[in-house]
């Protein structure tokens, strides 16, 4: 088959912006992290090679986009003034726009291993066996590392949830 970078690109386009808006929850952020996925992929010239595997242009995306979660500063954008539409309520939205930005946050902060693990399971709703394959680590090193990243966010949560747990203000 003679695949051209044309062809490759709309193939792939929605998978890679897809699991980057997943993980990044901002659509401009995610087209950059496509537009440096599809930049690296175009220089090393393996295209061809990848085409046939999406479940990996997937996995590159979500790592590629934790990265960024990573390296993103913690102040307040003007993209986050815009209104969440998965609620009519303005407190909802609210609330919704909090745990957002707050699990963003946890995730950021987790080992790589762990996020990753985590992003493609609840997010790209690949199973164990899966994931293992992409990252080249056993069922059981996935089960650990996504039993770490689940304890490790809802505890991260929980004090979200239950503001009595804050320690005091000084």
């Amino acid at each position: 088959m003679n695949l051209d970078w044309e062809v490759f690109v709309a193939a792939h386009t929605r998978t890679i912006l897809s699991a980057a808006l997943r993980v990044l929850g901002n659509e401009s952020e995610a087209e950059e992290v496509g537009q440096d996925l599809f930049l690296r992929i175009h220089q090393t010239n393996d295209f061809r090679s990848l085409h046939s595997q999406p479940a990996l242009i997937r996995t590159m995306a979500t790592c590629q986009a934790l990265d960024r979660l990573r390296r993103r500063k913690t102040h307040e954008s003007w993209d986050d003034a815009i209104p969440n539409p998965r609620s009519q309520l303005p407190d909802e939205q609210a609330i919704a726009n909090e745990l957002d930005q707050r699990l963003q946050n946890a995730l950021s902060k987790l080992a790589p291993r762990e996020s990753e693990v985590f992003c493609l399971f609840h997010y790209e709703q690949c199973n164990v066996t899966e994931i293992g394959v992409l990252l080249g680590i056993s069922n059981s090193a996935v089960s650990k590392a996504l039993s770490i990243a689940r304890c490790k966010l809802s505890r991260c949560l929980d004090v979200i949830a239950n503001p009595a747990t804050l320690p005091p203000i000084s």
